[in-house]
């Protein structure tokens, strides 16, 4: 995987000394390592027989990355690889300005994005937590004109997403179409010192049972609000959202690993109700150093099916601290409740929870 890496990154090289001289062209890139030890209660174990320990002591190969950007004019572009052979690229799209706005199209962040949480451990989002990641990054069609963004995204059919715990396969149904892509959007705007951005999405899509060609319509949606503001070295974060049926919508659904969408019996089709909200607060301590804490929160209801409520919470406390110019260590610890489970019969269940403590250490280049 890593010789695949590196030889992109030769030829993206070579490309760019072969571009005409009137494209700039600029390369970029960092290096994440992460050196924690990592506390699961026995509840959240895979055999829920013992608690467990384990140190984590590698390369962050998802957030880890090389890229370039270029730009020729009206036009510009951006490819970002990184090192997994799963997902090696993390953005690959082209702009065209055409004065009013901005077309985009490619790879890249949709515009419902809307994480707030700095976790060193889990970057840029807990979106399995509460944080909103939505679609993260997809394929998509863009618009951009002054705060406004419109994207017509690739729908994600994922079936009909997952229930109790783990994917949920319907026997008969094989066939899935879309008629429209996915539909998401955002507005920014400023309020004296508040950042301020309104965000959703839609998408639809039929599962089509092979023996009868009964289509069975599966709609999901995300609405919410973020806010940020700052008062001198201070500020804070805030952002709540819910929607239908997210775990079939998002890229990261509800939970990692335990994701919940709409509940099928082989008959009927039961909508899930999400919701989630999340709270960071920090302080610029000097030019080198600062510190920051996060809560976060989220909730899965359905009438049908074998899980009826699922809750979680998380919280983190970091202190970034600048070594260097390019270099940055962020100790943390970070708390993930997987909270409670119901299931239809109204018989809770522990969940557990897994602590996380260590740092992470980033080198830029």
């Amino acid at each position: 995987m890593r010789k695949l890496f590196l030889i992109l990154a030769v030829v993206a090289l070579a490309v760019a000394f072969t571009v005409p001289a009137r494209a700039d062209v600029n390369f970029y890139g960092f290096i994440r390592f992460q050196t924690y030890m990592k506390d699961v209660s026995k509840e959240a174990t895979a055999l829920k027989l013992f608690d467990d320990s384990d140190l984590v002591w590698k390369m962050d190969d998802g957030d880890s990355r090389f890229g370039a950007r270029f730009k020729s004019g009206d036009f510009s572009a951006n490819v970002e690889l990184r090192p997994r052979s799963d997902a090696l690229e993390r953005q690959w799209n082209a702009s065209w300005n055409f004065g009013a706005g901005t077309l985009s199209i490619g790879h890249m962040w949709s515009p419902e994005f809307s994480c707030i949480a700095g976790s060193a451990y889990i970057p840029g989002t807990l979106g399995g937590y509460g944080d909103p990641g939505c679609t993260v990054r997809d394929d998509m069609v863009q618009l951009s004109i002054g705060g406004l963004k419109l994207a017509l995204v690739t729908p994600r059919t994922a079936g009909f997403g997952k229930t109790g715990g783990g994917d949920q396969s319907v026997t008969g149904f094989t066939d899935t179409d879309a008629s429209l892509p996915k539909i998401a959007a955002a507005y920014s705007l400023n309020a004296g010192p508040a950042a301020i951005k309104l965000f959703g999405g839609y998408q639809t899509y039929t599962e089509t049972e092979a023996t009868t060609d009964r289509g069975i319509d599966i709609d999901s949606y995300v609405f919410g609000a973020s806010v940020g503001a700052a008062f001198g070295p201070a500020y804070v974060k805030a952002v709540y959202w819910m929607g239908k049926n997210e775990g079939v919508y998002t890229r990261w659904p509800y939970r990692l690993g335990t994701a919940h969408g709409p509940d099928w019996n082989g008959t009927t089709l039961t909508d899930a109700d999400n919701s989630a909200y999340a709270a960071v607060a920090g302080y610029n301590i000097s030019e080198t150093m600062k510190i920051e804490a996060g809560y976060l929160a989220s909730k899965y209801e359905c009438d049908a099916g074998s899980v009826s409520e699922d809750t979680n919470s998380a919280y983190y406390v970091n202190l970034p601290i600048k070594l260097a110019a390019n270099m940055t260590i962020t100790p943390e610890i970070l708390f993930l409740d997987n909270e409670d489970i119901k299931d239809a019969a109204g018989v809770v269940t522990e969940e557990g929870d897994t602590t996380i403590y260590g740092a992470a250490w980033v080198i830029t280049f």
